[in-house]
């Protein structure tokens, strides 16, 4: 009759799967195990549709699904025999596919009641989120590292204001390329204004990007400029974007060693330009391909085409030669140079036809043009006119 009443009462009460189960002891008088005696309606609904396979059995046999588990549960419930306390359990019990918040207690004479809430969806929804959170955990720290480690400078900043003035950025944080690059002290710029930070800034020009950027979300790519700051000149490059937070991001190169070896080789070209014009030879030159890149003036004199109608022709289109006393073409000087690598002259008798059909008694050399790895990246021809004997 006590049974039955234990039972009626539980069925009645709750709307949770509950077990019923008679406490096992040893000779000693320690509980050893667990048989089960019943279980509700929901048990058989939500836990186990062949409830009736089990009653009768010990909890070991049924109830874990692993022996830590066994180990620890075993632990829990045979405590709970001395203590005659009803407990919740922090721990979830997985039975089956399933997770289960546990409330038990020991009910006279000698019985387990055992209460499973069924949790499965919450554990789902905390594992999806521990899995989240280990992702954005990894995302930021290979965005940190990113950040931490590459040789452009980065600057992030909040934007107070309608973001219309330099006034409006503040410097939020910088990496350790940034202090390098600009010779700061973290603490010194962080949480103060871009105009403070950079005087010269409103003349370079850059404020107008961030605005857009800061406006539209759109990255934008603000090309090498010259940045100045009382009598210093530097070039920078920048790459601004708009986080999600809706700071600013600009990452920046000091392009200004690359700016300057760029403006000493135009200056060079420049020189070399001059020079050979007031060469009093005829001078070509080509690339490696043998098609023609500067003709000075006395070449276009010489030949009779000027320099931008020759450019990129084949040599033997504007240099034209022909042996003196037959008229057949000569060999390509250029192309024996491309070939062989040496320094080659004309054969005597050699005629220049010119581009009005023209022709000119010449001698010429023909030398090859290497680069700092030694390989031939175009020739120079030099040429001038001879008397001719014969007249």
């Amino acid at each position: 009759m006590v049974l039955r009443s234990i039972k009626d009462h539980l069925i009645s009460t709750t709307p949770l799967a509950f077990t019923l189960s008679e406490i096992v002891f040893d000779d000693l008088g320690s509980p050893i195990d667990f048989k089960l005696v019943e279980v509700n309606s929901t048990f058989t609904s939500e836990m186990e549709p062949n409830s009736k396979r089990i009653v009768g059995k010990s909890m070991k046999e049924w109830l874990f699904l692993s022996e830590e588990d066994e180990k620890r549960w075993m632990k829990n419930f045979k405590e709970l025999t001395l203590t005659k306390d009803r407990k919740e359990f922090k721990d979830l019990l997985k039975f089956k596919n399933c997770w289960y918040h546990i409330t038990a207690s020991i009910t006279q004479p000698n019985y387990l009641i055992v209460f499973f809430r069924d949790m499965t969806r919450l554990k789902k929804t905390e594992t999806e989120l521990e899995i989240k959170q280990k992702e954005l955990n990894l995302s930021q720290a290979f965005s940190q590292s990113i950040f931490e480690n590459t040789p452009d400078g980065v600057i992030i900043y909040d934007v107070v204001g309608d973001g219309t003035s330099s006034k409006d950025y503040i410097l939020k944080n910088i990496n350790p390329a940034c202090l390098k690059i600009e010779g700061w002290q973290k603490d010194s710029v962080i949480g103060k204004p871009l105009k403070l930070v950079r005087p010269g800034v409103d003349e370079f020009g850059i404020v107008r990007i961030f605005q857009e950027v800061w406006k539209t979300g759109e990255v934008a790519h603000y090309p090498a400029k010259v940045y100045q700051e009382n009598d210093e000149y530097r070039w920078f490059e920048n790459l601004v974007f708009k986080l999600p937070t809706g700071e600013i991001v600009t990452i920046y190169s000091d392009v200004t060693e690359k700016k300057q070896m760029e403006e000493k080789l135009l200056e060079e070209k420049e020189k070399l330009k001059v020079t050979l014009q007031s060469i009093g030879d005829g001078v070509i030159t080509t690339d490696e391909k043998g098609n023609i890149e500067i003709l000075n003036k006395t070449a276009e004199k010489l030949t009779g085409w000027i320099q931008n109608d020759a450019k990129g022709k084949p040599l033997i289109e504007v240099f034209n030669i022909v042996n003196e006393k037959t008229h057949i073409p000569c060999e390509d000087p250029v192309r024996k140079v491309l070939e062989h690598g040496n320094i080659v002259g004309l054969a005597n008798h050699t005629i220049l036809i010119t581009r009005n059909g023209g022709e000119r008694l010449i001698s010429d050399s023909a030398a090859p043009i290497k680069n700092k790895e030694g390989k031939i990246s175009g020739v120079v021809l030099v040429f001038r006119e001879k008397e001719n004997n014969n007249n």
